[in-house]
C-alpha cells in the first residue's frame, strides 16, 4: 500500500537519496572533526618525543662538559698554581674540543687566574651567577645565556669548584659552551616540516633555536611564560609562537645539569591539520558527486531500473525480516545496499538511510584489520557460489567495535541467474570476549598480565622464523632478580608479588612495541628483542638494570633489589626456541656466579656442552700430572731501557682439543673451584724457574696473577711462604698481581689479606688499573707499590686525545699516591715515547718481547746491550 505523504516509488527514492546526503555530510564534517583532535595529539606527542631525544643528548653533552671540568680541576698545571702553563694548555683543549669558545680557572675572589683566551687587564666574574653557585653548592653549575667577557661571544659556562687536599675550593674550572656551535649540531635534527626546536635557560633567554638560529639567541622566547603551563600538562599543550602564530609543543627539563634548561618542539596548529583538511574536501567533493549522481539516477531510470523489480521483494520480505532476532540484509550483486532490518540499525545505532546512500557502505565499517580477510571471502563467495560465512569486527556509530557472524547466500531467479544476495547478521560480541578472556588467561600470567613461558615460546618461534627469512639477528634475555627472597621472608609474599608486578611494569615502560616482555615463572623475567644483535641486546641488558636501580616502594615499604640478565643470541647460540631459553638461562647463572650484571651465553661456561665436560676433565688432570707450561713475558723499565722483571702467563696445551686459550680455562677454573691449585701451580713453576735463573747469575721478579676466589683463601699467605722458603728466594723476588675488579668483589677480606701478604716482604701490583670501579678510598689504603693500566687505554695513545689525558692523570694520581706505573700492551716505539714522556716508569707488550719460553727468555737476557 502507497504511503499518503509518498504517492509514488521515484518520489520515495528522491527523498532518500536527498536524506542520505544529510547523514553523509554530517559523518563527515565529524569525521573531519575528529582527525583534527586526533592529529593535535600525535603532533603534540611527536614533538614531546623529539623533544626527549633532543634533551637526552643535550644531558649528554652537559655531562660530558662534566666530566671534563673534573678531570680539568686535576690537572698538575691547575693545581700548582702555573698561570701560563694553565692559560698554554687550556689553549690547546680549545682547539681539540671546537664545541667550547673557552676554558678557564677563576680564583674563589672571582678574578680570573688562566684562560684560553688572553685578557689584557685583570677581570672579574664574582658577579656571576654559575660561579656562585659553584662556590656555595660545591659541585657543578651551570649558567644562564649571557656574552663571555673574555671571548665576547654568546655562551653558556659550567662551572666546577677546585678543591686543595684539605677539601678547601681553591678556585672554580670553567668550560664556555659555544652557543654557535651548538646550533651547528640542531641543524641535524631531522623535525618534521614546519617545526621549531628550541633550547632556553630558566629566564626564557633562547640557547639554540632550529630554524633561524643566528635571528633568535640571546633573545626571550614568546613561548617562554607558558613553558611551566605546557609542563604540569605533562609536556604538552599549545602556545603562540612567533609573530602570534598558533603552535603545537612538545617540552621537557633537562634534567641533572646543574642549571634550569627546556627544550621544545613547536609545530604550527595549521601544519598539523592540513591532512584532516585535504580529507574533508574530497569528502565533501565525493558526497556532492556521489548525490547528483543518485539523483540522476534516480530521475532517468529509477522506475525501470531498480523499483518494478525489487518493489514487491521488498514487501515480501518485510514482514518477516523485522520480527526475526537476527538482523538481515538485502543487496544487489555489486554489494549495494537496497535493505537492512531494525536490528542493524539498533545493533550499529546506524540508520538505514546510511547504510544505502553509497555503495559497500558495510565494508567502510569494518575493522581495517579485518577488511582484507573479509574482502577475499566476499571474493570467493561471489566468484566460486560458496556460501559466505565470517566472523570479523565492525565498528558502531559511536566507534566501538563489535564482533559479528555473517551469512549470506545469492538469490537466483527462475532460470538460475544470480539476482541479489541475501544475508543475516549476530552480535557475538560477548562470546568472543569470553573466548578471547579464556585465551589470555591461558598465555598470560595472571599476577602481572605478561605473556607467560607458553606465550613466549610462541612468539619467540615466530620470531626465529621472521628471522631466517629476513636474515636479521634475534636476542633473548632472561633474567632473575636479586634479593628478592629476602622481600618474601622480610616483608610477606603479598610485597613479594607488589614487587613482581612493579618490575613488570618497568620493563613494558622501556621495551620496544615489537618486543615481548614476559613473567616465566617466580621472579623470572624474559625480555624478547626481535633484530637486535650482540651489541643491542648488551645495551638494553644495561638500560633495564638501571630502571632497577630505582627504589620500589611498596606500600610504604622501600626495598631495592638487583638483577642479573643471561643474553642469548639467534642464530648465533642456537635456532630453536627451546635451546635458546637454555642457554640464555646458563648465561643468566653465569652472571651470577661471576658477580657480573649481566652475560652473553658462552659455550665454555655452559656445564651443558661437552667441550666444557672435555675442558673441566682435562684441565684437572693437566693440573695434577704437571701438563701445563708458562710463558714469561719482560717488563722495562722506560728511563734505563733495562727489564725489572717478567710475568709469568700460563698456557695449555690439550692433546685432543689443541691449544686452549686462557680466558676460556681460567673461568673455568674458577666457577669449578679448580683455580687454588692451579694459582698453586702456577706459582710453584714461577718460583722453581725463578730460582734456576738466579742460579745463572739472574736476578728475575717474577708476576703472578691472582683470582678474586684467591683473595677469598685464608691459608693463601701460609701457602706462598712456605714456597719462597723451598726454593730458597728472597720475599722481593715474587709481584703478585690483583685485578681491579677481583679486589672489589671482597674488599675488606682482600685488604686483610694482601696486607699479610705485603707484610712479608712481597710485592704487590694492581692489574688492568682503569677498567673497574676502585674507591679511591680503598687505593689510598692498599699496599701495593705497582699500578698497571689496562692496554685499552695504552693501544690508542698517540692518536686519542682522551685515552691520553686518562693515561696521564693516572700516572700524576699513582705518583701522588706513591706508587710506581707500568703500562700494559705497548706495540710500537711512538707509544713508548709518549709513555715515557708522561713521565710512566715501565712498560710490557709486544714491541720489548712476546711471552716466550724460559730458555729463549735466559738467551733474551744475556742479548741485552751491556750485559
Amino acid at each position: 500500500m502507497r504511503s499518503f505523504f509518498l504517492p509514488s516509488l521515484r518520489a520515495r527514492l528522491l527523498l532518500l537519496v536527498c536524506l542520505a546526503v544529510v547523514p553523509a555530510l554530517a559523518l563527515a564534517l565529524s569525521t573531519a572533526s575528529e582527525q583534527r583532535r586526533l592529529a593535535t595529539i600525535e603532533v603534540q606527542d611527536n614533538a614531546l618525543r623529539l623533544a626527549r631525544l633532543a634533551a637526552s643528548s643535550q644531558e649528554g653533552l652537559f655531562e660530558g662538559a662534566h666530566q671534563l671540568l673534573v678531570t680539568l680541576s686535576h690537572l698538575s698545571e691547575v693545581r700548582r698554581g702555573d698561570a701560563a702553563s694553565c692559560s698554554r694548555l687550556f689553549a690547546d683543549l680549545v682547539k681539540a674540543y671546537p664545541l667550547y669558545v673557552g676554558f678557564g680557572v677563576i680564583q674563589a675572589d672571582g678574578n680570573i687566574f688562566c684562560s684560553s683566551t688572553p685578557f689584557p687587564r685583570p677581570l672579574t666574574v664574582a658577579d656571576r651567577e654559575y660561579f656562585q653557585r659553584a662556590i656555595q653548592t660545591r659541585s657543578l653549575a651551570v649558567g644562564e645565556y649571557q656574552i663571555g667577557r673574555v671571548s665576547g661571544k654568546p655562551s653558556v659556562n659550567f662551572g666546577y669548584p677546585i678543591f686543595d687536599d684539605a677539601g678547601e675550593i681553591r678556585g672554580v674550572a670553567v668550560a664556555a659552551l659555544d652557543l654557535s656551535r651548538l646550533s651547528e649540531m640542531v641543524k641535524k635534527a631531522k623535525l618534521p616540516s614546519g617545526a621549531m626546536l628550541t633550547m632556553t635557560d630558566r629566564n626564557g633567554i633562547v640557547l639554540v633555536r632550529y630554524p633561524d638560529s643566528d635571528k633568535w639567541i640571546g633573545q626571550p622566547a614568546p613561548e617562554s611564560q607558558n613553558i611551566q603551563v605546557i609542563l604540569s600538562q605533562g609536556g604538552r599543550g599549545e602556545a603562540s609562537g612567533p609573530a602570534g602564530v598558533p603552535h603545537l609543543f612538545g617540552v621537557t627539563r633537562l634534567t641533572g645539569t646543574g642549571g634550569e634548561f627546556y627544550i621544545s618542539v613547536a609545530v604550527p596548529k595549521e601544519e598539523a591539520f592540513a591532512d584532516a583538511d585535504q580529507i574533508l574536501t574530497r569528502n565533501l567533493l565525493w558526497i556532492g558527486f556521489a548525490g547528483l549522481m543518485a539523483l540522476a539516477a534516480v530521475r532517468i531510470g529509477g522506475d525501470r531500473l531498480i523499483l518494478r523489480e525489487f518493489d514487491a521483494l521488498e514487501a515480501r520480505y518485510r514482514a518477516l525480516v523485522e520480527h526475526i532476532p537476527a538482523g538481515t540484509f538485502l543487496t544487489t550483486l555489486d554489494e549495494r545496499t537496497l535493505y537492512v532490518s531494525p536490528q542493524i540499525e539498533r545493533m550499529f545505532n546506524i540508520p538505514a538511510s546510511v547504510w544505502m546512500s553509497e555503495p559497500r557502505y558495510w565494508i567502510k565499517q569494518v575493522d581495517p584489520v579485518d577488511q582484507e580477510q573479509v574482502v577475499a571471502e566476499l571474493h570467493r563467495f561471489l566468484t566460486d557460489g560458496e556460501p559466505f560465512n565470517s566472523d570479523y569486527r565492525m565498528r558502531t556509530a559511536d566507534g566501538r567495535l563489535i564482533w559479528v557472524h555473517a551469512e549470506a547466500v545469492l538469490v537466483r531467479d527462475e532460470s538460475g541467474r544470480p539476482q541479489c544476495i541475501q544475508g543475516i547478521v549476530l552480535d557475538i560480541t560477548a562470546h568472543k570476549r569470553e573466548a578471547d578472556l579464556r585465551e589470555h588467561q591461558a598465555l598470560h600470567d595472571a599476577l602481572t598480565n605478561l605473556p607467560n613461558r607458553v606465550l613466549l615460546r610462541d612468539r619467540l618461534e615466530q620470531a626465529i622464523l621472521t628471522r631466517q627469512r629476513g636474515e636479521k639477528p634475534l636476542a633473548l634475555l632472561i633474567m632473575d632478580l636479586n634479593r628478592f627472597r629476602e622481600v618474601n621472608d622480610t616483608l610477606g609474599h603479598h610485597h613479594g608479588d607488589l614487587l613482581l608486578k612493579q618490575v613488570g611494569s618497568r620493563l613494558k615502560e622501556i621495551v620496544r612495541m615489537t618486543d615481548t616482555v614476559a613473567r616465566l615463572g617466580g621472579d623470572e623475567f624474559a625480555i624478547l628483542l626481535p633484530g637486535e644483535s650482540a651489541e643491542g641486546a648488551v645495551m638494553a641488558s644495561e638500560k633495564i638494570l638501571k630502571t632497577l636501580e630505582r627504589p620500589f616502594s611498596l606500600e610504604g615499604q622501600t626495598v631495592d633489589v638487583g638483577a642479573s640478565i643471561g643474553i642469548a643470541l639467534c642464530p648465533d647460540h642456537g635456532s630453536e626456541a627451546d635451546l635458546l631459553i637454555q642457554r640464555a638461562d646458563v648465561a643468566m647463572y653465569a652472571a651470577k656466579e661471576s658477580g657480573n650484571s649481566h652475560a652473553v651465553y658462552a659455550s665454555e661456561r655452559d656445564p651443558h656442552t661437552t667441550r666444557r665436560l672435555a675442558l673441566l676433565s682435562g684441565l684437572r688432570q693437566a693440573i695434577q700430572k704437571n701438563q701445563l707450561f708458562l710463558l714469561y713475558q719482560p717488563k722495562i723499565d722506560l728511563r734505563t731501557s733495562r727489564p725489572i722483571g717478567v710475568e709469568a702467563l700460563v698456557r695449555w696445551q690439550h692433546p685432543d682439543l689443541g691449544p686452549v686459550a686462557p680466558d676460556q680455562f681460567i673461568p673455568l677454573a674458577e666457577q669449578t673451584g679448580l683455580i687454588k691449585p692451579l694459582t698453586l701451580w702456577v706459582l710453584e713453576e714461577a718460583l722453581r724457574q725463578c730460582r734456576t735463573w738466579r742460579d745463572e747469575g739472574l736476578e728475575v721478579r717474577v708476576a703472578v696473577n691472582l683470582s678474586a676466589r684467591n683473595l677469598q683463601d685464608p691459608h693463601l699467605c701460609e701457602e706462598v711462604t712456605w714456597l719462597l722458603e723451598a726454593y730458597d728466594l728472597p720475599a722481593d723476588l715474587l709481584e703478585l698481581e690483583i685485578t681491579e675488579s677481583f679486589l672489589m668483589a671482597d674488599p675488606v677480606r682482600a685488604m686483610e689479606i694482601l696486607s699479610e701478604l705485603n707484610g712479608k716482604g712481597i710485592h704487590l701490583a694492581i692489574d688492568d688499573f682503569g677498567i673497574g670501579y676502585s674507591s679511591l678510598g680503598y687505593l689510598k689504603r692498599l699496599p701495593a707499590a705497582v699500578i698497571k693500566i689496562d692496554k685499552s687505554f695504552v693501544k690508542g695513545l698517540a692518536e686519542d686525545k682522551d685515552d691520553a689525558m686518562i693515561v696521564r692523570s693516572t700516572i700524576d694520581l699513582a705518583h701522588n699516591l706513591g706508587r710506581k706505573v707500568v703500562a700494559e700492551g705497548v706495540e710500537s716505539k711512538e707509544i713508548c715515547e709518549v709513555l715515557a714522556s708522561l713521565g710512566c716508569d715501565a712498560a710490557q707488550g709486544y714491541y720489548f718481547s712476546r711471552p716466550i719460553p724460559p730458555k729463549d727468555l735466559s738467551n733474551w737476557f744475556k742479548n741485552l746491550p751491556n750485559g
